[in-house]
């Protein structure tokens, strides 16, 4: 995913379903400040979510199910709802 995705302020759907995307998830991503989901399953997506998807206020799921598994076992996975992005973002503090 470029980090020229954050220039797309007012995007409220990013749906990269099955594009053999790889690498990590941006950090850019949290500039998607109207975004209300995040569907990135069936990729080779690897790393932890960046912990600015903690900015996105409008979002209520994030989909991260059939990726590469991450090393580090405090960073959600799978399909991740508000409830557990809220819990994950206090988590950091």
């Amino acid at each position: 995913i470029p980090t020229e995705v954050g220039m797309l302020s007012d995007l409220q759907y990013l749906i990269l379903v099955q594009n053999d995307i790889t690498g990590s998830i941006p950090s850019e991503i949290g500039m998607l400040s109207q975004l209300r989901y995040l569907g990135l399953e069936e990729n080779d997506i690897s790393g932890t979510l960046p912990s600015e998807v903690c900015m996105l206020s409008d979002i209520f799921l994030i989909a991260l199910d059939d990726n590469r598994d991450n090393d580090d076992d405090d960073s959600p996975d799978g399909y991740i709802n508000r409830e557990d992005i809220n819990s994950w973002c206090e988590s950091l503090r």
